[in-house]
């Protein structure tokens, strides 16, 4: 179900535009300052040199292709690529000193068998965010745990990346992000919807199929 163009606000795109950033901070520091914590054989590029933008690009696109059901019939005629352009558009994090935390985030997202792994900084912010929250770390990282196990069931685990998921369980991993014990990753999960939602629903050729006539001025 579309939600009407006229409904986006300014606020709502600085807002999205905030917890997007703050989300990548965050994840940004597993990268950074947990290297310890990770597997040895992994994120090691990543945490040396800047995320090229040939292994940040596919992913970019992979979460933009599992929000947006292109393949539908009636979806008008746009593709990932102008939805990506918009995206920059309306919120150009290129021009700031975060877009390679931001960078870093999606790759970290984009390894999927790291999913279960629960780093210091998701705790502290955890911690920080949720101070009346009686549930305990181990329960959540037990229900991240879980989530993982039954993705296992259905996906292709060969495949240990998101960008090289078919596109049915590239959507299964996305909603798992939605559906973790964590705040920070659920925050990621609906600031790359609400992103990529606001984007495409400010494109002209969408606006014929959300019922919109267009500005009255």
């Amino acid at each position: 179900m579309y939600t009407p163009i006229a409904e986006i606000s300014v606020d709502t795109i600085a807002l999205s535009r905030r917890t997007f950033l703050k989300c990548s901070s965050v994840l940004g520091l597993c990268l950074i300052g947990c290297k310890g914590l990770l597997p040895k054989t992994q994120f090691a590029n990543i945490m040396i040199n800047d995320p090229h933008p040939s292994a940040f690009e596919p992913v970019l696109h992979g979460v933009i292709k599992s929000i947006l059901p292109f393949e539908h019939q009636g979806f008008p005629d746009i593709t990932p690529e102008s939805v990506e352009a918009r995206l920059f558009k309306l919120f150009p994090v290129e021009k700031e000193k975060r877009f390679v935390v931001l960078q870093r985030s999606l790759m970290l997202f984009n390894e999927v068998d790291l999913f279960p792994y629960i780093f210091k900084p998701i705790i502290a912010e955890e911690k920080k965010s949720n101070p009346a929250d009686n549930t305990h770390i181990s329960e959540k990282r037990r229900n991240d745990e879980n989530l993982f196990n039954n993705f296992k069931k259905i996906a292709d685990l060969s495949a240990k990346q998101f960008s090289a998921l078919a596109l049915d369980k590239k959507r299964s991993y996305l909603k798992m992000w939605g559906q973790s014990g964590f705040m920070i990753k659920r925050q990621l999960y609906h600031s790359l919807k609400a992103l990529v939602m606001i984007s495409a629903y400010s494109m002209d050729e969408m606006w014929s199929a959300i019922g919109y006539e267009g500005p009255l001025l």
